[in-house]
């Protein structure tokens, strides 16, 4: 097998890929959701207690600074997934880069062509922590928080689902869609 495809890393394809991570880490989303309906919840209620009794005491004042610092933690945590890297792409050193993606039966090769560098390196499928597709791109990470992106909208059905076959067999987490 061998398969090649070539990427460039534009703006727009950086920026999908910061808003497909985010999205793609659903612990931190539900986590996030879910301890602000508690937190709405347990406001709300003190709020009431409080009109009620016409009285409002410490304990509903502390509900209500943890909904607003809830709400406050929320906002930041959107701004930093849909705002922050509308600026921090923009110093993206991969940005207008051109990356050509050989993929072969125990790796791929990668060459990149930037204004910054060039190179060329190869990776065995098992170094890499988990493969995701969405739609026609392939988002391979060698970290937590990092990936290499490979446009596979040139490829048959056929080539993508031996790279897919390949992923699946090498690498421990694979989500294809």
């Amino acid at each position: 097998m061998e398969i090649t495809t070539s990427t460039v890393y534009t703006r727009e394809r950086l920026l999908k890929f910061s808003r497909f991570h985010f999205f793609s880490n659903t612990k931190r989303i539900v986590f996030y959701s879910v301890l602000t309906v508690l937190l709405f919840i347990s406001a709300t209620v003190s709020l009431v207690h409080g009109i009620i009794n016409k009285s409002f005491n410490s304990y509903s004042y502390y509900f209500i600074f943890l909904f607003v610092l809830t709400v406050l933690l929320d906002v930041f945590n959107l701004f930093t997934a849909l705002i922050l890297p509308l600026f921090t792409v923009k110093k993206a050193k991969s940005l207008n880069a051109t990356v050509e993606f050989t993929f072969k039966d125990d790796g791929f090769t990668m060459k990149s062509y930037s204004e910054l560098a060039s190179g060329e390196d190869f990776y065995a499928y098992s170094a890499f922590e988990r493969a995701a597709n969405k739609k026609d791109e392939l988002y391979l990470y060698f970290s937590r928080n990092s990936c290499y992106i490979a446009d596979i909208s040139e490829l048959s059905t056929e080539e993508k689902e031996q790279i897919k076959a390949k992923l699946v067999e090498n690498v421990k987490k694979v989500k294809w869609k």
